[in-house]
């Protein structure tokens, strides 16, 4: 070993680095501990939520609660062309008009045809379907839609104006 002036000499110790003292974050954020230098200088720079980790979890939390909320609440869809062909198997008197998008009523519709609707809108796929329909008045959609599940959505159709309407009834009936 060498013993010259260079060697034998003890380095200096550096003081440590001041902590900030950090401001009560209220009732419902947690303080970081003392010991813990990071967290300070964080929230000394102004960010409240020091921990990203249970800022992360929160918001995955939050995702999944968005997720399962979309799951249970599918929004309305657009039959496919073997629904529509069941629908019409379940609808003795009703069509699919031209475009095919849309149900066509019978021209001198009964009150036993709109009821015959009614129940073919129960069927699982229709429930949550979007429902075109032509060749109906206000008065008789209005009434399919007051006993059809308020999941389907109608929408009434007039091909000669080329205008669309959107049938929905209030939630609280």
């Amino acid at each position: 070993m060498a013993s010259n002036r260079n060697f034998s000499r003890r380095e200096q110790r550096k003081a440590p680095a001041e902590i900030p003292a950090v401001p009560d974050l209220g009732v419902r954020l947690t303080m970081p501990r003392k010991s813990n230098r990071t967290a300070a200088l964080r929230v000394a720079a102004g960010d409240r939520f020091w921990d990203k980790r249970k800022v992360a979890a929160k918001a995955r939390r939050h995702a999944l609660e968005m997720q399962e909320l979309a799951t249970s609440q599918r929004g309305a869809h657009r039959l496919t062309r073997r629904q529509k062909q069941w629908l019409e198997n379940h609808l003795s008197t009703w069509t699919w008009a031209s475009s095919g998008d849309t149900l066509q009523a019978p021209k001198t519709t009964t009150q036993a045809q709109l009821d015959e609707l009614v129940t073919a809108t129960r069927l699982p796929y229709v429930q949550r379907a979007v429902l075109k329909i032509q060749g109906l008045c206000l008065e008789q959609i209005r009434y399919i839609a007051e006993r059809a599940p308020q999941t389907v959505l109608f929408v009434l159709v007039d091909p000669l104006a080329k205008s669309q309407q959107t049938i929905r009834l209030p939630r609280g009936k």
